[in-house]
């Protein structure tokens, strides 16, 4: 059994391989073809590895163009780093209307999206106070529904947009409703559709604009999309949801210490309900992690729901060790009837899923 260096008053915690994680980012600068540009995506704390140590990781080694976050708050978070050469950052959800944050989101040049004419008059209000002009990009909805103008609205935002000297209309964005093996016909329409609003507003403006459509999905499915700007996500972490083949490494690691080790007799009982009784002399051992941890929480259908602990298992090295009863707030049993060399201290690593695990559990950079 594993007993890595990680020091012993964890019980659980996140390895990310910081090296896999450049040389995903690798792969995926070697599809470009210039002069289409890479945005890499690090929102919701970089899928759960770490927002700084990911967006450093990926600026030092010189691999990407941007970083995309989700929200004005993860962009200040890179803004009040020191960097040796400082990212261009883009903002991928609107900004609240009300927020006191877009003022220094325009001082430190970053790329906005807008899809409404009131948000268009708070950046204007926010570039007048910054001393500079709002860098904004055009957002589209083709079916999406989270956000984003509508195609027969945008032509009309896109002249109000540039008839503003406080904005700098700096490209026309969109996210489709693209998922792999389900509407690879629609997703291609829509693809279609963008670049018709695109270019139309490119001949309003009189002037190339940055045109980004691509996800990681529609990165590797439609390559010919890529256009100016790859905003690429899911891959840079080892994620591949397509059929696509791409030499990506998974990075992370979610591993917990083995606490207590006991044998169990036939007939008795573990978890909470009683619900999982013995069927032979078993020996069982307990870590520090449930469903708080995000362990055996999964979508289901259109819920999200904690699964039955029986489709999980621990793993050490090629051992799998089931997890039996009822998982709790913080604790799981496992099943090591199969090594009798299972010892307390051992660390095995647990199914949870990145963006489900809290931000308390240690992530380490290997």
């Amino acid at each position: 059994m594993s007993n890595s260096g990680v020091g012993h008053d964890l019980v659980k915690w996140i390895e990310v391989d910081r090296g896999g994680l450049v040389q995903n980012a690798r792969a995926i600068r070697r599809e470009l073809i210039p002069p289409s540009k890479f945005l890499a995506i690090v929102k919701t704390n970089a899928y759960g590895h770490g927002l700084k140590e990911v967006s450093r990781a990926l600026m030092e080694s010189g691999v990407c163009d941007a970083l995309g976050v989700w929200s004005l708050q993860e962009a200040s978070q890179l803004w009040k780093m020191s960097w040796r050469r400082r990212p261009q950052v883009m903002v991928l959800a609107p900004a609240p209307i009300k927020s006191q944050a877009i003022v220094q989101a325009v001082r430190e040049g970053a790329w906005l999206v807008a899809d409404n004419p009131e948000l268009l008059r708070v950046y204007i209000q926010a570039a007048s106070s910054a001393g500079k002009n709002a860098r904004v990009f055009l957002d589209l909805d083709l079916g999406l529904g989270r956000w984003g103008s509508l195609p027969r609205a945008a032509f009309l935002l896109a002249r109000r947009l540039l008839r503003s000297s406080r904005l700098s209309l700096m490209g026309i964005t969109t996210h489709i409703d693209y998922v792999p093996g389900l509407n690879k016909t629609e997703a291609a329409l829509k693809l279609e559709q963008f670049l018709d609003v695109a270019t139309s507003i490119e001949r309003l403006a009189g002037r190339s604009l940055i045109k980004t459509c691509a996800n990681s999905s529609v990165f590797l499915d439609f390559p010919s999309w890529r256009l100016d700007l790859a905003r690429v996500g899911n891959l840079l972490y080892g994620i591949n949801q397509t059929q696509t083949p791409l030499a990506v490494k998974s990075i992370w690691n979610f591993k917990a210490r083995i606490l207590r080790v006991r044998s169990l007799a036939a007939g008795e009982t573990v978890g909470y309900g009683s619900e999982y009784v013995a069927p032979r002399a078993m020996r069982i051992a307990s870590i520090a992690c449930g469903f708080a941890d995000g362990l055996t929480m999964e979508p289901a259908g259109r819920a999200i729901r904690l699964a039955s602990p029986g489709h999980y298992y621990a793993r050490s090295g090629s051992r799998r060790f089931p997890i039996i009863g009822r998982v709790g707030l913080g604790h799981a049993i496992l099943n090591v009837s199969s090594d009798s060399r299972v010892r307390p201290g051992d660390i095995v690593t647990l199914p949870v899923r990145r963006t489900a695990a809290p931000m308390d559990v240690p992530r380490i950079y290997c």
